[in-house]
């Protein structure tokens, strides 16, 4: 019978990017095979030419193998943001390290090891390791560190051993972690990835058929992405020469499927009316509950609003103190998924538009993440196109920040209309072209967004010319040119000079909820004051969305 390419290499954890979920729809699982498999079939023919098939290479989601072949798969490794905007907060971390002297047993005080720590930093509780761990501690060495959680002691351990958290923020596209010291409250390190859920799907809605079509699909992806937030942690000690019994506390932010998947939760239900998810409310358990191999730490799970508004949305909007401006702000976390939110006098309010992946380079023809000779910005002069790309290679492919530009461009000259009509395969750079179809993607995103932002003005009675502060997140949104977003009608033109990036205020908000108790309350206190519009249940969402279709020029 064969097996399809994709799921044998799905199967032994290789990183393939499948950006259509394995539908042969993207063309993007582009790899050179050698060995006993199928002929090109009529759908991968679209995508596959004669020549292209006679040096090897074929769509992982069409060939089948039958018998022993090679494989070779090109890997990029995208430029991901991790740094953020962050608000001030004091350092009052949940996970807490104290140090202790106390005194030792006497026949004239008898009083229970435990109860000592207790009455000293006023906790309930202790974590049966912890107990075990302290009798020994505390008669051998005058002063100790204990570690508690809240009010729970989860530690005890020499005074000279470090203690650390860390932040993750799940993106659907990248992975950005974050280690932090809980003795002074300073970010260690950071690391990042691709986001290895990205093999069954760019966007996660087919990350949540997957779970559907496939018995095992949540536990697989799961597994996935847990192997990977792992590995950036302990990747991140190991640089330190720490272990992972440093480890205490692990905050965990994304949108609300990517929140589900990480703890194994169902999410076909968030994926089909009414969109309602397992949970909302911030979870604390032990890592171990997870499958994750730092037996001492807890790990928070951010709360989400809505099934398509998530704990990362919640973060970016602590990040930008949303919750204590005084003035009209909108928080734009532009990525393969669109979460917006308006603060006004009247409320805050949220939404999700459902975009797409165009933004991240997904379903563009020639598109991919912000890798070393992607073009992130285009220029057009006559007939003269000059293009700039990441590392200042020489183009490759397109990122999202370059499409918003060349459509920019290409509207600015003329070369499409209003409508987006573009005749023919458009040549960008070094046999890059933007294609109809990718304006037409484009269109698709950016009338989403814009129809988002529509209704959230409507819904507070405010126009755009009344917000004062535009906070622009996510890998995205940090290296998109605002004057391209507005010329295409992505933001209103009235916002454009309020427009500021703030880089990964996500994994600043996950960061925040890591350092102070206050932040993890605010944050809680932001997501239940959050009004969500459901916008698919809208009939004005779908004729704002028809008439943004069409590119505003100015």
């Amino acid at each position: 019978m064969g097996t399809r390419l994709i799921e044998a290499l799905q199967s032994t954890q290789t990183f393939i990017s499948a950006d259509c979920g394995g539908k042969c729809r993207c063309g993007k699982c582009i790899v050179t095979v050698n060995g006993e498999v199928s002929p090109v079939s009529s759908q991968e023919a679209r995508f596959i030419t004669p020549e292209m098939a006679a040096r090897g290479l074929r769509l992982a989601c069409a060939c089948i193998v039958y018998g022993n072949c090679t494989v070779e798969i090109g890997s990029v490794k995208p430029k991901i943001a991790i740094e953020g905007i962050q608000s001030q907060v004091e350092f009052d971390p949940p996970a807490k390290r104290s140090i202790i002297t106390a005194d030792k047993p006497t026949m004239k005080d008898t009083k229970a090891d435990l109860n000592r720590v207790f009455d000293i930093i006023d906790l309930k509780t202790a974590s049966l390791s912890a107990a075990n761990t302290l009798p020994k501690l505390m008669r051998e060495n005058d002063r100790f560190a204990a570690i508690s959680f809240f009010d729970r002691l989860i530690a005890v351990r020499p005074e000279n051993l470090p203690a650390y958290a860390a932040a993750v923020d799940i993106g659907t596209t990248t992975i950005a972690a974050y280690l932090i010291d809980l003795k002074s409250g300073k970010t260690v390190l950071s690391a990042s990835d691709i986001n290895p859920q990205k093999k069954y799907g760019a966007d996660v809605i087919s990350r949540a058929n997957y779970t559907i079509e496939h018995e095992d699909g949540l536990d697989v992806q799961t597994s996935t992405i847990r192997e990977c937030v792992n590995s950036l942690i302990e990747g991140m000690l190991t640089r330190i020469d720490a272990n992972s019994d440093d480890l205490f506390n692990i905050t965990i932010v994304g949108n609300t499927i990517m929140m589900h998947i990480f703890a194994n939760m169902p999410v076909e239900y968030i994926a089909s009316i009414p969109f309602v998810p397992v949970y909302t409310d911030m979870i604390d358990e032990p890592a171990v509950a997870y499958d994750m191999p730092f037996k001492k730490a807890i790990v928070t799970i951010g709360g989400c609003v809505a099934g398509y508004v998530g704990a990362d949305t919640v973060a970016a909007s602590l990040a930008c103190d949303i919750d204590r401006t005084a003035k009209r702000a909108l928080m734009l976390d532009i990525g393969t998924n669109g979460e917006l939110v308006l603060k006004t006098e009247s409320g805050i309010y949220c939404c999700a538009a459902a975009a797409g992946p165009a933004f991240e380079g997904a379903h563009i023809k020639y598109g991919s993440g912000a890798v070393p000779g992607a073009i992130d910005s285009v220029s057009i002069s006559g007939n003269e196109v000059t293009v700039t790309t990441i590392g200042n290679r020489p183009a490759a492919s397109i990122c999202g920040s370059g499409v918003v530009s060349a459509v920019s461009e290409l509207l600015k000259n003329e070369i499409i209309d209003e409508t987006g009509y573009l005749e023919d395969d458009f040549e960008l750079s070094n046999g890059v072209f933007i294609t109809p179809k990718d304006i037409r993607e484009v269109q698709l995103a950016k009338s989403a967004i814009a129809a988002g932002i529509s209704i959230l003005l409507n819904e507070a009675g405010i126009g755009p010319e009344d917000v004062e502060d535009v906070f622009l997140a996510g890998g995205f949104g940090n290296y998109i040119d605002k004057d391209a977003a507005c010329n295409i009608g992505l933001i209103p033109s009235q916002m454009r000079d309020k427009i500021r990036s703030v880089g990964n205020a996500a994994g600043s908000g996950a960061k925040m909820y890591a350092l102070s108790i206050n932040a993890r309350e605010r944050a809680e206190a932001l997501r239940t004051s959050m009004k969500y519009i459901e916008l698919s249940a809208r009939s004005d969402f779908q004729e704002l969305f028809a008439e943004y279709m069409l590119f505003e020029q100015e």
